[in-house]
């Protein structure tokens, strides 16, 4: 799976289902990429999110395990019941004019992260 491109879109949950899910989190299988939006594979490479609002989010905003080449640029994650970002073990990592608020875990939790830069 490669040069995943996500832009100009606002993810809103309904505030009674805050604490029960992850908002964005691509589950790579290799036959299928189902759910939300993160990579838990080292061959989901380029992901890009740009001018992307998630709000009132249950789980992470964005989360992602051993994936490449991600990019964010005016991505915004606000009253999110854990982290905005979840990043952990991936390599070439780009934080572009993001910004988190209200996030009772963490606005960035970045563990095992090389090559990257906010």
């Amino acid at each position: 799976m490669r040069d995943i491109s996500i832009s100009n879109i606002c993810i809103t949950t309904n505030s009674s289902d805050r604490g029960k899910d992850d908002a964005i989190n691509f589950n790579y299988s290799p036959s299928s990429l189902t759910g939300s939006l993160s990579s838990y594979d080292s061959s989901v490479l380029n992901v890009s999110l740009s001018d992307v609002w998630l709000i009132d989010i249950g789980g992470n905003a964005y989360e992602a395990y051993r994936a490449v080449q991600n990019s964010f640029k005016n991505v915004g994650a606000w009253r999110v019941a854990e982290s905005g970002f979840k990043i952990l073990g991936v390599t070439s990592v780009n934080f572009t004019s993001c910004y988190c608020n209200s996030c009772l875990n963490a606005g960035y939790n970045l563990k095992g992260t090389s090559y990257s830069s906010l």
